[in-house]
């Protein structure tokens, strides 16, 4: 029995060893442009310099209370910074009512994936309305 136990103990040690190894995996993000597409079928691009995501950009499909669709062209953000190949922001344009989530990581220096929620005021009803989709992206080689 006690070696059964030491076993065990064993076998637990070494799945967590592996398990913080394999978690602990930090991609440096390859500077340059990305382009990719959301869940939604909609474009995304931004930037990586100097360690942030830059001039992020997207189109988000917001839906109102009453079933109408708001198509919302999104950007102009402050860049975000990337850490442990990660980033994350929350955004409002001067109203806190309305903020846009943003989350991602890299999953290889040159693909990044995450997700996107935003709240935008429907100009017409005053409701707001509401989107969420995830995205995928990837580095785009420039040309020469």
């Amino acid at each position: 029995m006690n070696v059964l136990r030491k076993r065990s103990m064993k076998v637990v040690a070494v799945t967590t060893t592996v398990l913080l190894a394999v978690t602990a995996v930090a991609y440096a993000a390859t500077s340059g442009n990305y382009k990719g597409r959301t869940s939604q079928h909609q474009n995304i691009t931004f930037q990586v310099s100097h360690g942030s995501v830059k001039k992020l950009a997207f189109t988000m499909i917001d839906k109102c209370p009453d079933g109408t669709r708001l198509s919302e062209s999104i950007g102009g953000f402050p860049s975000i910074s990337i850490s442990h190949s990660k980033f994350a922001g929350t955004f409002d344009p001067n109203d806190p009512t309305q903020p846009t989530v943003i989350s991602g990581k890299f999953t290889s220096s040159t693909k990044a994936t995450g997700s996107l929620k935003d709240t935008s005021r429907n100009t017409k009803t005053g409701e707001l309305c509401k989107g969420s989709a995830t995205f995928n992206a990837s580095y785009v080689k420039p040309r020469h």
